[in-house]
């Protein structure tokens, strides 16, 4: 008898993530745009007012290889403050490797092994979309933020609003923008900010012009606002607020 598709569709995304963890960093970083483009830093001391840092409890759901978490250590978090949770025990061993230290946690984001409102920032980047039923993980995700609470979500964007045959190899289906928005206040979260922003698919573009990551970052900082007015970008970011 087969496995219910969550379930199946979990332990899939967990081998696809174990097999490609050592290789993870050298293929999506020379493509990928530094944390600091999205300003997160900025969007928490202007939207949450948290001011003591050293109490924040931090979870990054879906570390991978733990960028993210690095960002937030170099932020000023405390390490003990960032918690990292992945699907994947082989993203995680990369994850300890590049942070020794660092608390990680290995589970299935449908199932998040938290009690409720545990964490007062959670962040998802570039998760859901590996994830069959995302309204179910933005339901756990929500359930253990804390009162007051941020949840940043950034995610790769679908062309309409309909998600590709989400059972493809790749395992890569963008995410609907306003759909994703719509359960977010369905589950009376406030949407503090959100943008599109060019990311991948225009970074990989640029690598037939030019390998320079500074030259590409200046011009993909230089046309974000112009694809934000325009309502078009590669990929989401969602600041909200229990």
């Amino acid at each position: 008898m087969p496995l219910p598709i969550t379930k199946s569709w979990s332990s899939k995304n967990r081998a696809y993530h174990d097999e490609i963890a050592p290789r993870y960093d050298s293929i999506v970083r020379p493509v990928t745009l530094p944390s600091s483009v999205f300003d997160f830093k900025e969007h928490l001391s202007s939207i949450t007012g948290f001011q003591n840092i050293a109490s924040v409890r931090i979870l990054d759901a879906g570390a991978g290889t733990g960028d993210f978490c690095a960002d937030l250590i170099n932020w000023g978090f405390p390490a003990g403050a960032v918690l990292a949770f992945d699907i994947s025990t082989e993203m995680l061993r990369c994850a300890s490797n590049n942070l020794p230290g660092i608390n990680v946690i290995n589970g299935d984001l449908l199932n998040l092994p938290f009690k409720d409102q545990s964490f007062d920032i959670i962040n998802v980047k570039g998760v859901l979309h590996h994830i069959y039923d995302y309204e179910a993980g933005l339901s756990e995700l929500v359930r253990c933020l804390k009162k007051n609470g941020c949840l940043r979500l950034q995610e790769p964007l679908a062309r309409t609003n309909q998600r590709k045959s989400f059972m493809s190899d790749h395992m890569e289906a963008g995410l609907p923008y306003r759909k994703i928005k719509y359960y977010l206040r369905k589950h009376n979260l406030r949407i503090a900010k959100d943008r599109l922003f060019l990311h991948f698919p225009t970074s990989a573009f640029l690598n037939n012009f030019t390998a320079n990551n500074r030259i590409k970052n200046m011009l993909i900082r230089f046309l974000n606002p112009l694809c934000n007015a325009l309502g078009i970008g590669d990929i989401f970011l969602i600041i909200a607020m229990k």
